[in-house]
C-alpha cells in the first residue's frame, strides 16, 4: 500500500519545485544563476513527474541550494505550494535511498502527500456500531458544482480545512 504512494510524493516535490520556479515572477524575484536558471527550465520540460532521475534530482538540488529560489520559497504565502515540499525537497540529500526504485515511504510522509480530489470520494465505514458515509469533495471552484448531490439526506456536515494554509493563494487564483 505505501508503495503505491511514491508516485504522489514524488510528483509533490517535481511539481513543487516547478511550482516556486514559475512563482519568481509573481513575487518579483530574479533568479540570477544560470545553473539554476538551466536547472528550473529542465525541470519545466520534465513530462514524468512520478518519478525520479539522477538529472531531476540534481536540477531540483541546485534550485534548492540557489538563494533568488529561497527568497522564492520564502514568500510561499503569495502561491499555491504544499507545506511539506521543502521536507521532501531535503530528503534527495539521501537520493537513491530516498525516493529511489527500491524507496517505500513512511507512513508520516504519505500523510503529508498531496493528493488532489477531483469529482466526489465516497467512503463508507462503522466507529462503534455507527455507520458513516463520507464524501471528499474536491475544493476547487471547477468542483464545486459537483457537491450539491451530497446533501440530500445530510443530517450533519464536517468542513476539513489545513489551518497552515490560511495565508495561502488559492490554487486556482495563482
Amino acid at each position: 500500500e505505501r508503495f503505491k504512494m511514491r508516485p504522489f510524493l514524488i510528483g509533490n516535490v517535481i511539481e513543487g519545485a516547478v511550482d516556486i520556479y514559475r512563482a519568481a515572477e509573481t513575487v518579483g524575484i530574479t533568479i540570477k544563476d544560470s545553473k539554476a536558471v538551466k536547472a528550473g527550465e529542465m525541470l519545466l520540460d520534465v513530462k514524468d513527474t512520478r518519478k525520479f532521475t539522477e538529472d531531476i534530482v540534481e536540477a531540483i538540488q541546485a534550485l534548492w541550494n540557489n538563494e533568488d529560489f529561497r527568497k522564492v520559497w520564502e514568500n510561499r504565502a503569495h502561491f499555491q505550494l504544499q507545506d511539506s515540499w521543502h521536507e521532501f525537497a531535503n530528503q534527495l540529500n539521501k537520493y537513491p535511498e530516498w525516493g529511489g526504485d527500491d524507496w517505500v515511504p513512511t507512513t508520516d510522509e504519505i500523510l503529508r502527500c498531496r493528493v488532489r480530489t477531483t469529482g466526489v470520494v465516497d467512503e463508507q465505514f462503522v466507529v462503534k456500531n455507527v455507520k458513516l458515509r463520507m464524501f471528499d469533495v474536491g475544493g476547487q471552484r471547477n468542483e464545486r458544482r459537483k457537491w450539491i448531490h451530497c446533501f440530500e439526506g445530510v443530517t450533519s456536515v464536517l468542513f476539513v480545512a489545513s489551518l497552515s494554509e490560511y495565508d495561502q493563494m488559492l490554487f486556482e487564483d495563482s
